[in-house]
């Protein structure tokens, strides 16, 4: 939590970046960080401040190698499929496109 802006990250890559490194992730539900995963398939959501929550999570992660390593797959293709620089330019000269279109 940012203590000046009263905020947790919104949406910063690192979520992404695990996953692209076929690893499964642990995340708060705060901010944007929920749409950078899928949950219970890529990774986990912990309620923000929920310590033992966390620790659970990433003790069924340390115990299950085999859950471990389905979810850093999923994950990988999740952010090759949603977060990849061609899909994104894709999306954005999709929406240019359509503004273009209807001046």
């Amino acid at each position: 939590m940012d203590p000046f802006f009263n905020a947790g990250d919104t949406q910063g890559l690192v979520v992404q970046e695990a996953q692209a490194m076929e690893l499964p992730v642990v995340c708060s539900d705060i901010g944007g960080i929920k749409y950078g995963l899928k949950e219970d398939e890529t990774g986990f959501l912990v309620q923000e401040g929920n310590v033992d929550g966390f620790v659970e999570k990433i003790q069924l992660l340390i115990d299950q190698p085999d859950l471990r390593i389905k979810m850093g797959k999923a994950g990988r293709e999740f952010v090759k499929k949603h977060f990849d620089s061609k899909v994104i330019g894709d999306q954005l000269m999709s929406v240019f496109t359509e503004i273009l279109h209807d001046r």
